[in-house]
């Protein structure tokens, strides 16, 4: 096939995919940035796939900047900008600015878990033997600090990597703001999320904690597409390969593969479901494979982390309880903001009942393990819980709910969500 002709029908195959989750009135940059974090993900999962065939090297890395090349390059290809565009440069805007006036990017890479996910980059990069990493750490973000290192050189620090990240994360926070309200409040409401103590303290640190939120959302997004047409069996396999990229980034995430479960209750047929669970066998099988070649277990590295949560359901294993959970959240956003966010979440059961339902599907069993079930946490794990206690802060209120007070009456929904920003 001549290579013209291949990239036309790449470009067909693309704009297919697109259709999919994006409307097509959607300009170059908006696509760009909701494909960010996934398209960062799939090339990382390639540094990954190839280590486990035992092929890697520098060039998994060097392959992995190209597919971040054609892969963004492809998402605006059509080049159609619009003046309001200049909204998504707010989110790299402040995090650049954050972490040139607050380093802490520079300061904790000697951490256990920082490091960690460092070894594991060399490791990817062929750069020093550390493969017991691996063994027990989520692959995909040191896939993706390989890069860096690939082209720096620099085997101590990452500092780009982090930041993409973390900017990919909050271009989620801003899109999924869009969704349920105006790109004014979504813009307030991205600020925000990135001033919140732990992610702005942890999205420059070398971790998966605010990278997995990114995809996380971009999951919740894919799931709220495919239960408005759940006879579209191709978005269930995209939300299948999104949640199996969820799971590689943060393997804690494992609980989303429940999903299965929810398709077949809600549909009564087994379609949605079969066109999921190909998605995310298309992902987990090569974390599956290796992992049993290397230590018996298709899911080795989760056996820990099961053997505690079982121990913290049937008995006391530490001191972490649902009263520090709690307290947590309400140090994070304070109180007042917690309560508006209840609030919130009430509106858009109100406003849109199927979305309402994705996000109980997602956020509940990840309140549950986090807040009751297990005996140990850190606000840290609890990024996607932040992530829509702002959200729901920027769902409209209904008439009805502007009727409580006279003060809901006589002010809009963004002047409310400014009072709570200055709150935060």
């Amino acid at each position: 096939m001549r290579l013209p002709s291949l990239f036309y029908s790449s470009g067909e195959k693309w704009d297919r995919l697109e259709e999919l989750f994006l409307e097509k009135s959607t300009t170059s940059l908006t696509k760009i940035t909701f494909l960010f974090i996934p398209i960062i993900l799939i090339a990382s999962w390639q540094v990954f796939v190839f280590w486990t065939l035992g092929i890697s090297g520098w060039w998994t890395s060097f392959f992995g900047i190209l597919i971040i090349i054609f892969g963004l390059a492809f998402a605006g290809k059509n080049l159609s900008f619009q003046y309001s565009d200049i909204r998504w440069l707010l989110a790299p805007f402040v995090i650049f600015l954050i972490a040139w006036y607050v380093p802490w990017w520079d300061y904790h890479h000697q951490r256990f878990d920082t490091g960690a996910y460092m070894f594991s980059a060399l490791e990817f990069l062929d750069h020093r033997n550390f493969p017991e990493y691996l063994l027990f750490r989520s692959p995909l973000v040191p896939g993706f600090f390989s890069m860096e290192v690939f082209l720096s050189r620099n085997t101590y620090i990452v500092f780009w990597t982090p930041l993409l990240l973390f900017i990919g994360t909050a271009w989620q926070v801003q899109h999924l703001a869009e969704r349920w309200s105006s790109k004014q409040i979504s813009a307030l409401c991205t600020l925000s999320f990135i001033l919140l103590p732990s992610i702005r303290y942890w999205g420059q640190m070398a971790m998966t904690d605010v990278a997995v939120c990114g995809i996380w959302l971009f999951s919740l997004h894919l799931l709220s597409k495919s239960e408005k047409n759940p006879e579209r069996t191709s978005l269930a396999l995209l939300l299948g390969i999104s949640i199996g990229l969820t799971f590689m980034t943060k393997q804690t995430h494992i609980y989303l593969f429940g999903l299965c479960g929810w398709l077949v209750v809600k549909d009564r047929d087994f379609q949605r479901m079969k066109s999921f669970l190909k998605g995310w066998l298309i992902i987990t099988i090569p974390f599956m494979f290796h992992h049993t070649l290397v230590s018996g277990h298709p899911f080795a590295p989760l056996l820990g982390q099961t053997e505690f949560a079982i121990k913290s359901v049937t008995g006391t294993y530490d001191s972490y309880t649902t009263g520090e959970f709690l307290s947590q959240l309400i140090d994070e956003v304070n109180l007042i903001v917690l309560l508006a966010s209840i609030v919130g979440s009430l509106v858009l059961i109100k406003k849109d009942k199927s979305d309402a339902i994705a996000v109980s599907v997602m956020l509940l069993p990840l309140l549950i393990l986090n807040g009751i079930i297990l005996d140990w946490g850190e606000p840290r794990y609890n990024t996607p819980i932040f992530a829509l206690i702002i959200l729901f802060l920027a769902v409209d209120f209904s008439s009805d709910f502007n009727q409580i007070t006279d003060l809901f009456r006589a002010k809009q929904p963004r002047d409310i969500f400014a009072a709570f920003t200055v709150l935060l």
